[in-house]
């Protein structure tokens, strides 16, 4: 399986509402243990905040949204950016959920029930600003409606490289492609090995942005 660093993706912000122009960075950033991965959110679910990247090789504005996850599971544990998992997408009307509709939940389980079609068809995609705990399969298929944990993506612009230390590693952690992603074509989420990956999108598909180089 091929990769791609994550400062050389650009997402395109499909998530409801703007971002707070009053709102700065986090005390302790975003992923701090008071914000990220936590049973009661710390800001509004929805919330964005804009901010401007300025790094060495990133320069530009990034949006951060605060979202519910859901569907977790050991296999799709998010541990670290090279491993691909953490591809989130809109998980608007999955039952792992309650089997109702929400515009602020995320799933990284890829072909559970239906969780995973919002975000395939839209482009709403989300990448975690740190690491997540993940729920086991029993808690996902039997409690549906319990509740998911809370923190900040990046959802669009440019990658927050410096300001997220989960993405602040040497040359970036890649995140996975399936080897057909190209410089200046769209790109979209594709289901590899019952996880998200980014693959090439045609006009018609659901674009979650670009990229800024071929894959490797």
């Amino acid at each position: 399986m091929a990769g791609i660093a994550a400062r050389k993706i650009v997402l395109y912000d499909k998530w409801p509402g703007q971002p707070n122009q009053n709102l700065g960075i986090p005390t302790g950033g975003f992923a701090s243990t008071e914000v990220h991965d936590v049973t009661n959110p710390a800001y509004p679910v929805g919330e964005k905040i804009s901010i401007r990247t300025d790094f060495s090789s990133v320069k530009g504005n990034s949006t951060l949204t605060y979202l519910q996850y859901f569907c977790m599971s050991g296999e799709n544990a998010v541990e670290e950016v090279s491993s691909g998992f953490p591809l989130f997408q809109q998980a608007c009307n999955s039952t792992c959920v309650d089997g109702s509709s929400s515009a602020y939940t995320c799933t990284n389980a890829a072909g559970l029930d239906t969780g995973y079609q919002c975000g395939t068809a839209v482009g709403t995609m989300a990448i975690p600003c740190g690491t997540l705990s993940y729920r086991s399969a029993a808690e996902v298929t039997t409690a549906q409606a319990n509740t998911g944990g809370y923190g900040f993506f990046w959802t669009g612009g440019v990658c927050p490289v410096g300001d997220v230390t989960f993405f602040d590693t040497d040359e970036l952690s890649c995140i996975s492609t399936d080897g057909n992603v190209a410089a200046g074509i769209p790109i979209r989420a594709v289901i590899d090995n019952s996880v998200f990956v980014i693959g090439y999108a045609e006009v018609s598909e659901g674009m979650l942005g670009y990229v800024l180089e071929d894959d490797a």
